[in-house]
């Protein structure tokens, strides 16, 4: 069976890169989309960063998580503070188009590409990016969401304990009753012929 190799890259954005030491290289993404997957590459120097995710802002998250490691920066608009994409862009048009967060403004134009740069790209670590959103959700009104990389509906409900504990033990009672009734409402064993004597 062949091999099957990735689809050629839909589009390359160049991407100036913040290096630890403060100096700045050239890099550039390429994007590319396998069985509805969604594949970002990062090259810049002798690095090359892949990762796949369900959208590319989340396949960015990934790749910047180890640039924060390193102490490096991409310049680009998806790792801005104020800018991410909606949960309606995430699922329809892959993540790529994200709006700027205005603290008090509910809604706003998705018109940012991104992997987009330019002179008002001033990017942060993803933790800073993360505060910046749960301010954002509370000036609106909105409550704060633990994993904002997940969507909401991937994540799994958390099974209350007590509960859990509760169900069990009602369960265990009503299997102890109903024991102790077979056993001892259970009828006499029947007479067979050959336990009869004859005299």
């Amino acid at each position: 069976m062949k091999k099957k190799t990735p689809q050629a890259a839909a589009e390359i954005f160049p991407v100036p890169i913040i290096l630890a030491d403060g100096s700045t290289i050239q890099g550039e993404f390429l994007l590319y989309e396998i069985n509805r997957l969604c594949r970002l590459d990062l090259s810049f120097g002798d690095r090359l960063i892949t990762h796949t995710a369900r959208d590319f802002f989340e396949a960015l998250l990934l790749i910047r998580q180890e640039l924060d490691a390193a102490g490096i920066r991409v310049v680009c608009y998806g790792a801005c503070p104020d800018v991410r994409p909606s949960g309606t862009s995430r699922s329809m048009s892959r993540g790529v188009k994200a709006a700027r967060r205005v603290l008090g403004q509910k809604n706003a134009e998705e018109d940012l590409h991104i992997l987009g740069t330019g002179p008002d790209a001033n990017p942060v670590t993803i933790s800073e990016q993360n505060a910046f959103y749960d301010e954002w959700l509370q000036s609106v009104g909105r409550e704060k969401t633990p994993k904002l990389s997940i969507p909401v509906k991937y994540r799994r409900r958390k099974t209350n304990p007590r509960i859990f504990y509760i169900a069990l033990g009602i369960i265990l009672l009503v299997g102890g009753i109903a024991f102790a009734y077979k056993k001892f409402h259970s009828a006499p064993p029947p007479i067979t012929p050959s336990s009869i004597h004859k005299k």
